[in-house]
């Protein structure tokens, strides 16, 4: 069963431009609203559904100081799909003034974990169950475009030695500029960090600082598993009675994400409106 948005609820997207708000804000940028083919053959919501349902509890908690930004579930073929990241973060920034950019858009791997050959997290939200398939993957090849290519008359070329292929610099230089793009539109607002709520990616430091130093902004990330499973809550009604609701739960797991937590008869538990603190890491653009 897939929540739907509330009546009259209209989230902010990435095809506008938001105006500055009178309130900081933090904000989410997850994907858009669930659609019922995004369900997995086991009846339960994909990530997407699950990002996109719990950072609608996340706001309901404290709709002054909250905000959410979605990202089409399809993006198009590259180049397309990474401006539709920057224009994301760029809104979100807008927003946040000083505050967090939260990106919750998909999965997240640490090289040397569950078994992860290189450490890399979604950009954007795309089809496909294999991460290596995504076409706007930020990995840790992207980063290292300035220690193989140079720039000339504001084109990436290849250094003496560079194993790359055309294609690969190519691609690996696109997603490179975006990231260093989207990172001057949250500097241009003073966002005091972005979080990347993905999976292990803290685990690899060096990635971590390279994604600082490149975006030009603080960034904090996770050294567990980000898992999320569903439950239901009884929710006080104005008539004095209670109805079942869904609520997605979410917490950092340092095993395989089966150590559940204690589920809360609180509808509006930390557990359900709560992005989590910890186990994190912090990297400094300097």
């Amino acid at each position: 069963m897939a929540m739907m948005p509330p009546a009259g609820f209209q989230a902010p997207t990435d095809t506008r431009t938001v105006a500055a708000p009178a309130a900081m804000k933090d904000v989410l940028i997850v994907p858009e609203a669930p659609v019922a083919h995004y369900q997995t053959n086991g009846g339960h919501r994909s990530v997407y559904q699950q990002n996109w349902c719990f950072a609608q509890q996340w706001k309901a908690k404290d709709p002054i100081t909250r905000d959410i930004i979605t990202m089409p579930l399809e993006t198009a073929s590259p180049p397309q799909g990474m401006d539709v990241f920057e224009v994301a973060l760029g809104n979100a920034a807008r927003l946040a003034q000083g505050k967090r950019v939260i990106l919750s858009i998909g999965h997240g791997a640490a090289a040397g974990y569950r078994g992860a050959d290189e450490t890399a997290f979604d950009s954007t939200p795309e089809r496909g169950a294999h991460m290596g398939d995504h076409q706007n993957l930020i990995t840790a090849e992207v980063l290292s475009v300035p220690d193989w290519c140079h720039k000339e008359n504001g084109q990436w070329v290849v250094n003496a030695g560079c194993h790359w292929t055309p294609e690969q610099v190519a691609n690996n230089a696109r997603r490179y500029d975006s990231l260093v793009r989207a990172g001057r539109a949250l500097s241009s607002q003073r966002v005091r960090a972005l979080w990347i709520l993905s999976c292990n990616i803290a685990r690899d430091r060096d990635f971590l600082r390279r994604l600082a130093r490149t975006m030009g902004v603080t960034v904090r990330a996770y050294e567990g598993l980000i898992a999320m499973t569903e439950t239901t809550v009884d929710v006080p009604q104005a008539s004095g009675a209670t109805r079942r609701e869904y609520r997605e739960m979410i917490w950092v797991s340092l095993t395989d994400g089966t150590d559940l937590p204690t589920e809360e008869d609180d509808p509006n538990a930390d557990l359900y409106t709560e992005i989590p603190t910890s186990p994190m890491r912090s990297a400094d653009p300097n």
